[in-house]
């Protein structure tokens, strides 16, 4: 699924990629991919503290 994350690093909104993780109303979402003006390959935060990649992020997120 693709959805909308606010990036602390890149201080947007990025679109990330991921696959959502549990079957309850406030699901993770565990990231594997984001892009804004870059992809996540070239972005120059990888695999940094604060990177998005490989985290999970807790919400309500809508199944595609």
């Amino acid at each position: 699924m693709s959805e909308n994350c606010w990036c602390y690093l890149m201080q947007t909104l990025v679109n990330v990629e991921g696959k959502i993780v549990g079957h309850r109303q406030a699901d993770l979402l565990e990231i594997t991919g984001c892009a804004f003006e870059v992809d996540h390959k070239t972005c120059p935060h990888r695999q940094s503290r604060g990177c998005l990649i490989g985290k999970t992020v807790e919400g309500a997120w809508t199944r595609c």
